[in-house]
């Protein structure tokens, strides 16, 4: 019997290249379920692979070295300024994790960068190209207290490494690049920004809320009036400028994004990002819409 070739997208980003085509991190799930009672998409293993679409919809993979490959999940790619792709490697071996930052070449050549004194747990997401020529990538890991703690890291394209740890509970969800060429971020409840040469400062959206009334954020985009722009899962988006001043526009009751269901689940908008004509694009999950 031969197995089908299965094709599982994880929850990660897409970039496009320099050379115009659309580049993706994948993995290939090699056909074969794990018995019993196992349903797809759970193998027994698989292949971490890098893949290219052209404009006209030729596809190209590009599978990672044999040992990195079987045990690494990539979770975000971006294209570099030195024309190559940069992505972050999350490697599992007989219990033990590392993480990475990965480069190729368009051509399918390999480079990695092992990072060193992560938090526990550590675990590599996005990876954006800065505004300065250098990789920023986002971290989530836990502290001696099982506390979790968030940082982000900047490499070089020649491979220098800095860490900025953001402290406790500051995990990034999101990151864009702002109007002020700095990176500006979200985590669960607050939005940030961080600097080209590391300074760090919070924002919080409502800093007199109480804990149970607190509106958890996802993505963040530059919109097309000079400020930040980001989704809640509080049928809500919302506005800060570069200097912090905040403004929240709540969905009216029962429109596209509001389901219907209790009030911890209406409108749990995840991603956001400005389309060519200046408007504001919003995805829940299961629906797209757009804000004006």
């Amino acid at each position: 019997m031969v197995c089908p070739q299965i094709w599982q997208l994880f929850d990660i980003t897409i970039t496009f290249g320099r050379d115009g085509s659309a580049w993706f991190t994948a993995f290939q799930g090699n056909g074969k379920l794990n018995p019993p009672g196992d349903t797809q998409p759970s193998f027994t293993g698989g292949y971490s692979e890098i893949g290219s679409m052209t404009p006209d919809g030729k596809f190209r993979i590009f599978t990672l070295p044999s040992f990195i490959a079987h045990n690494v999940f990539l979770a975000g790619i971006a294209a570099g300024p030195d024309d190559n792709l940069w992505f972050t490697e999350n490697l599992v071996v007989d219990g033990s994790t590392g993480q990475s930052i990965g480069r190729m070449t368009p051509a399918g050549i390999f480079s990695s960068f092992p990072l060193h004194g992560l938090p526990a747990y550590g675990y590599l997401h996005q990876v954006i190209t800065g505004p300065d020529g250098n990789l920023w990538f986002s971290i989530e890991g836990s502290d001696s207290n099982n506390n979790t703690v968030g940082e982000i890291g900047r490499i070089t394209p020649q491979g220098a490494i800095s860490i900025f740890p953001l402290g406790k509970y500051n995990v990034p969800r999101d990151m864009t690049i702002g109007p002020d060429h700095n990176i500006w971020f979200t985590t669960i409840q607050n939005v940030g920004r961080i600097t080209m040469a590391g300074n760090v400062r919070m924002f919080d959206p409502n800093p007199h809320a109480s804990p149970s009334y607190r509106i958890s954020l996802g993505g963040i985009t530059t919109g097309p009036d000079s400020a930040l722009w980001f989704s809640t899962a509080n049928v809500a988006v919302g506005r800060v400028t570069t200097s912090g001043a905040f403004t929240l526009y709540p969905f009216p009751p029962n429109t596209y994004f509001d389901n219907g269901s209790s009030s911890l689940s209406l409108g749990e908008l995840k991603g956001i990002v400005k389309g060519a004509d200046g408007t504001l694009w919003l995805t829940d999950g299961g629906q797209i819409g757009h804000f004006v």
